[in-house]
C-alpha cells in the first residue's frame, strides 16, 4: 500500500508568502491585527511561532489530511492543502485551501475555536477568506463561486491539564455558505486597497 503523503511536509510558508506576494493570512494580519507583526513576518521573513491554539489547528489539520479515521464527521474533499496562485492586475495572490474538489466542485475550510461565540452562520457568510479562495478558484479553473459547495467546519479546542490546547468534547459544527461573482469583485477591490496601504506602510518604515 502506498504511504499517504503528508501535504504539510517540507512546506515553508514563511518563504512562500513573502511580500509582495499576497495571501489571506498576510492580508488579514495587516488589515485586522498587527501591522508591525505583519511587517516582521511577511516583509522581513522572520519565522512566526504559533501559539497553543494555532498549533492545535495545525496538528488537527495534519491528522485530518493523513488519518481518515480521525474525526470522521468532518467533511473531507479530494485534495488537502491545495495551493493556488493567480495574477490580478500585477498582484500575485497565493492561497492554500484546506479542502478542494475541482470535480464536485467544492471548497472546505477548517477552523479551530475556543470560545463558543467564535463562529456562527452570519460570521461564516461574511468571512472574507472564503471570498479570497473563491477568487483563486475562479481565476485558475473558471469555476464560478455560485457553482461551489462551500463549507466551513468549526472544531472546538481547549487547554488540557498539561497546558496543551487540544480537541475537546464539544460538538463539531459545519456551516454551509454561498458566494457569488459580486463577492469576488468586492474582494479584489479590498485587496487592491489593502496592497496600497501596505506599500505606504513599508515606505514609512
Amino acid at each position: 500500500m502506498d504511504k499517504k503523503v503528508n501535504p504539510f511536509a517540507e512546506r515553508d510558508l514563511t518563504k512562500r508568502l513573502l511580500y509582495p506576494t499576497l495571501s489571506w493570512s498576510s492580508l488579514n494580519a495587516f488589515a485586522n491585527y498587527d501591522r508591525a507583526g505583519w511587517y516582521d513576518a511577511y516583509v522581513l521573513g522572520n519565522k512566526f511561532t504559533p501559539n497553543g491554539a494555532m498549533q492545535a489547528g495545525i496538528d488537527i489539520g495534519e491528522r485530518l489530511a493523513t488519518d481518515p479515521t480521525y474525526l470522521p464527521e468532518v467533511p473531507r474533499l479530494a485534495v488537502f492543502e491545495q495551493e493556488l496562485e493567480c495574477d490580478i492586475e500585477g498582484i500575485t495572490l497565493r492561497g492554500h485551501l484546506d479542502g478542494f474538489d475541482k470535480d464536485t466542485p467544492a471548497l472546505a475550510e477548517y477552523k479551530t475555536y475556543q470560545k463558543d461565540s467564535a463562529w456562527n452562520q452570519k460570521k461564516v457568510d461574511n468571512w472574507r477568506q472564503l471570498d479570497c479562495y473563491c477568487t483563486l478558484i475562479y481565476k485558475n479553473f473558471k469555476i464560478k463561486p455560485e457553482e461551489l459547495v462551500i463549507t466551513l467546519t468549526a472544531i472546538p479546542v481547549s487547554e488540557n491539564g498539561n497546558f496543551k490546547v487540544e480537541r475537546d468534547e464539544r460538538p463539531i459544527r459545519t456551516y454551509k455558505t454561498k458566494r457569488n461573482m459580486a463577492d469576488i469583485l468586492k474582494f479584489i477591490v479590498w485587496m487592491k486597497q489593502t496592497k496600497a496601504e501596505m506599500e505606504e506602510y513599508i515606505k514609512n518604515k
